[in-house]
């Protein structure tokens, strides 16, 4: 009987459990000794999502039946899809600190504003 560690828990098979109730122990356990930051969950939700299509957890493996060219097209298409989920992110990170500058400048011009409405008002 082989023991591994599952997020912080000895499970003696990792197929006894099944894949919800894995990814439920997982995010309790990160809750329990980390800090919740959406990019810390997000990273437990992918690995849980690979080790779930790799067969870790109880549940049943669906089966497709895909031949080598149909196979190779959706590993091929899988890759574009995050290459571009990875450039999508990458862009989002550059937009919010082009918008962060721009709320940092518009928070400066307002103040600069009050400060010279009541320097004219008691000069």
């Amino acid at each position: 009987m082989a023991w591994v560690i599952w997020a912080g828990l000895m499970v003696d098979d990792l197929r006894k459990i099944s894949d919800s109730e894995a990814l439920r122990i997982s995010l309790d356990t990160l809750k329990q000794f980390r800090s919740t930051s959406e990019l810390e969950i997000n990273s437990v939700i992918a690995r849980h999502t690979l080790h779930a299509e790799l067969g870790y957890f109880s549940d049943p493996q669906i089966g497709y039946g895909l031949d080598d060219s149909e196979r190779d097209r959706l590993i091929a298409h899988g890759r574009q899809d995050a290459a571009y989920a990875l450039l999508n992110t990458i862009s989002l990170m550059k937009r919010q600190k082009a918008d962060r500058f721009l709320i940092r400048a518009g928070v400066l011009l307002l103040f600069l504003t009050f400060v010279i409405s009541v320097y004219g008002l008691y000069k």
